[in-house]
């Protein structure tokens, strides 16, 4: 018994180490003049993937090698400047060639010193966090792209340009997020699914623009948002977004970012508010709900605001989300004494409106201590 305990043992150990040694076993290193790579073969094509650069000379401008023995390099790898405690990188402006195809998740994610880039036609896919993090001011990306990645520019803080392709269908998650010194965002006419929070974050943004011969979205009447054409529904707004009479939809997250706006008033016609469109919000002291409004979804209270005018009678306890009007400070009986926010509703639907929006709001009601005045009007 132990003979073959001992045996299997041994099988485990080989195979283990015959695994290692062909993943590893066609690495190799090729020396430019503008630093030291580790490269493989590109499973994805006939050419070599960059799986790492080495260099302990400072470089702020890099190139990016086209060809290494007679094969293309068609892919950069993921973490390419790192992290190595042997290599210094300080690379500011990096030239891709244009035998490049893919630039894999995480390719140059954190080389915070990067603040330009060169992107050629030829690349057809960027990954998930390809360049989150960096200091890039502005980019153009490749005519063939088809999916923007998640958060490929989340964090880009100092982007202040992204031009998006017409090439382009999808745009995911968080894809260009947290970027605060971008201000104008136009979307090709090709896009056809923007997921939720693929723009979060983007406080600074003032001007939004659809190709108006996009089908799926629309900015309509110059609003400065983006809007789901079919449904009516806003998804995007920005610091001078003013929503039009058609729009039949607040969307989840819409108004979050935006860190210039303190008056909101929603037009009449209005149906729906979903759940966190104001999440996140900083500044909105005062908001207008219309009286075509029958529902609002959880978690609906900007973080500054004193006052609410709520024109609708429509609101029930099945309408009116559970948290709808919740404040993270209510939790807290310190916290909720610098709370007062001031509802008014209409006076024939007073009485209903202050036992509706004390059991929906999701505040904590400490004793002597409540954070709503709601008032006739």
């Amino acid at each position: 018994m132990k003979k073959k305990s001992i045996l299997l043992m041994i099988l485990v150990v080989m195979a283990a180490f015959y695994t290692y040694t062909d993943v590893y076993a066609d690495t190799a290193t090729y020396k430019t003049k503008y630093g030291t790579y580790t490269y493989t073969d590109d499973p994805n094509s006939d050419g070599i993937k960059l799986t790492r650069y080495k260099e302990k000379k400072r470089r702020t401008a890099i190139y990016i090698p086209s060809d290494i023995d007679g094969k293309k390099v068609t892919s950069l790898g993921s973490h390419l400047f790192g992290p190595e405690d042997d290599v210094d990188v300080f690379v500011k402006k990096l030239v891709i060639p244009d035998t490049v195809i893919r630039l894999e998740d995480s390719c140059l994610d954190d080389v915070g010193t990067m603040t330009s880039v060169v992107i050629p036609d030829s690349v057809e896919y960027i990954g998930k966090r390809a360049f989150s993090s960096t200091s890039l001011k502005s980019v153009k990306l490749p005519k063939n792209l088809k999916v923007l990645k998640k958060y490929a520019f989340s964090g880009c803080s100092y982007m202040e340009k992204i031009s998006l392709p017409d090439s382009l269908t999808t745009i995911e998650t968080g894809a260009v997020s947290y970027c605060g010194n971008l201000k104008k965002i136009s979307i090709p006419k090709n896009v056809k699914k923007i997921e939720q929070g693929a723009f979060n974050g983007l406080n600074g943004l003032e001007t939004i623009r659809v190709s108006s011969e996009n089908k799926k979205y629309d900015s309509r009447e110059s609003c400065d948002a983006i809007i789901d054409t079919k449904e009516n529904e806003l998804i995007l707004a920005c610091n001078n977004t003013v929503v039009p009479a058609s729009v039949k939809v607040i969307g989840s997250y819409a108004f979050s970012y935006c860190d210039k706006l303190e008056t909101l008033e929603l037009p009449e016609g209005v149906i729906t508010i979903k759940a966190y469109a104001f999440q996140s919000n900083q500044t909105i002291k005062k908001m207008i709900i219309p009286s075509t409004v029958k529902k609002i979804g959880n978690y609906n209270m900007p973080f500054a605001t004193t006052e609410i005018v709520l024109k609708t009678t429509k609101l029930n306890s099945k309408t009116l989300g559970k948290s709808a009007f919740e404040l993270p400070q209510m939790k807290n009986k310190v916290n909720i004494k610098l709370c007062h926010i001031v509802i008014k509703v209409p006076e024939s639907k007073l009485s209903f409106y202050k036992k509706l929006i004390k059991k929906q709001s999701g505040a904590n009601f400490f004793k002597g201590i409540n954070p709503f005045e709601v008032v006739g009007m």
